[in-house]
């Protein structure tokens, strides 16, 4: 993503299930069926009527439909939600008419639990993602390098996954 965002994409659509990972764990971002170049001050406006993933979109785009950088980083987290839970979906309460509040609940603070398996110091890295504030966030050079930090720093022994842990 820091490719993409320094050619001044906006992606739009990132989330686990657009991510593909090789077995030299080379990852590549797909589906950029939504993906827009970022003209005005980074920025991209949706002209005609699409349908987005409103659990993975920021909520400064849902209805404006302005999207920037930021609102990718926003979606980013969303994704390491989804990663930390094991393809979990994110906001799994919300659905059919409880998902057009989404919106408002994220306005008045609410925000995913920290997933089991994810350390606070990752936890406390989403919730940045997930400012409310989109220039607080951080960018994907920033995350990039949070993450390069994280595994130089991490004494995690890793191992393959057994096709019996994947449910596809």
């Amino acid at each position: 993503m820091i490719y993409v965002s320094s050619k001044n994409l906006v992606h739009r659509d990132l989330r686990a299930q657009n991510v593909l990972v090789n077995r030299s764990r080379q990852v590549k971002i797909a589906d950029f069926g939504l993906t827009n170049y970022a003209t005005n001050a980074n920025q991209v406006e949706q002209r005609m009527k699409v349908k987005f993933p409103v659990k993975w979109t920021a909520p400064e785009s849902q209805g404006t439909h302005n999207y920037t950088e930021k609102s990718d980083i926003w979606s980013f987290a969303v994704m390491i939600f989804e990663v930390m839970t094991h393809g979990q979906t994110p906001y799994p309460d919300y659905k059919g008419e409880k998902l057009n509040t989404l919106k408002n609940d994220i306005i008045n603070g609410f925000r995913m639990p920290k997933p089991i398996e994810c350390s606070d110091h990752v936890y406390n890295f989403m919730l940045d993602c997930w400012n409310l504030d989109p220039e607080k966030r951080p960018s994907f050079i920033e995350t990039g390098t949070f993450f390069e930090t994280l595994t130089a720093d991490s004494e995690i022994d890793y191992c393959d996954a057994d096709t019996d842990s994947v449910t596809l």
